[in-house]
């Protein structure tokens, strides 16, 4: 083929690949923030930052650029942790944080650009918190409505680092709780010795009021009473 024919072709192709570099997609679910010389434009009239929503954007290439977030939830596992409560028990603790990228243009600025990893960021100080937070609780704190009261502990301990990087918490609940070897043992005879004295009370009071004597009534229910502290 004749060089200047290559030469010609090539001119005239140069602008049409330019053209295709230059198309960029914004999905759904997904919010775009365009550059300028790598640096964040904002629109003229309100000076914030401009943020494109799903559908095709037409940029100049070696001028523009598109970054992108998505802005749907995100539902982040945080690995399991051994944490020492304020009691000494010990309790194996994974969580699952559910959160989103809000959606104004210094949100979407934020999550792009406030953090290089979005999700691992959240991942890290999620951990340190449930740790923070755990740490000043009893074992006694870790079942039932306790520790749904703690998942609203952890969303107001994690909101301020979650507001710098343009993100609203919406969930962050205890996955796994788990007590180790150890506190399995202790919680399990402090059960036992509950149990037992609930029992010791319920028999003193079927024999309160009986004409025996407090020695007597201390050998049918299995525990020595003296008559001042036992039966009256």
């Amino acid at each position: 083929m004749d060089g200047a024919l290559v030469t010609a072709l090539i001119g005239l192709l140069a602008p049409a690949v330019g053209a295709v570099s230059g198309i960029k997609f914004v999905s759904e679910g997904e919010r775009g923030m365009v550059l300028r010389f790598d640096k964040a434009v904002k629109r003229r009239k309100t000076t914030e930052y401009k943020v494109v929503g799903p559908g095709l954007r037409l940029l100049f290439p070696g001028v523009h650029k598109l970054a992108r977030v998505h802005v749907r939830q995100r539902i982040l596992d945080l690995p399991t942790q051994t944490i020492i409560l304020s009691d000494r028990t010990v309790f194996k603790v994974s969580a699952v944080l559910v959160c989103r990228v809000k959606g104004t243009p210094d949100d979407v600025y934020s999550a792009l650009f406030e953090t290089t990893n979005l999700n691992k960021a959240l991942q890290n100080v999620g951990t340190r918190v449930i740790r923070d937070v755990l740490t000043r609780k009893g074992y006694a704190d870790m079942f039932g409505e306790e520790q749904a009261k703690i998942a609203g502990e952890l969303i107001e301990a994690i909101r301020p680092h979650a507001d710098q990087w343009g993100v609203e918490m919406l969930s962050f609940q205890l996955n796994d709780c788990d007590p180790d070897e150890g506190t399995t043992r202790l919680i399990q005879t402090v059960a036992q010795a509950e149990f037992r004295l609930e029992a010791l009370t319920a028999s003193a009071d079927k024999l309160r009021g009986l004409d025996i004597s407090p020695g007597l009534a201390g050998v049918l229910i299995g525990a020595p009473l003296v008559a001042s502290g036992g039966l009256e």
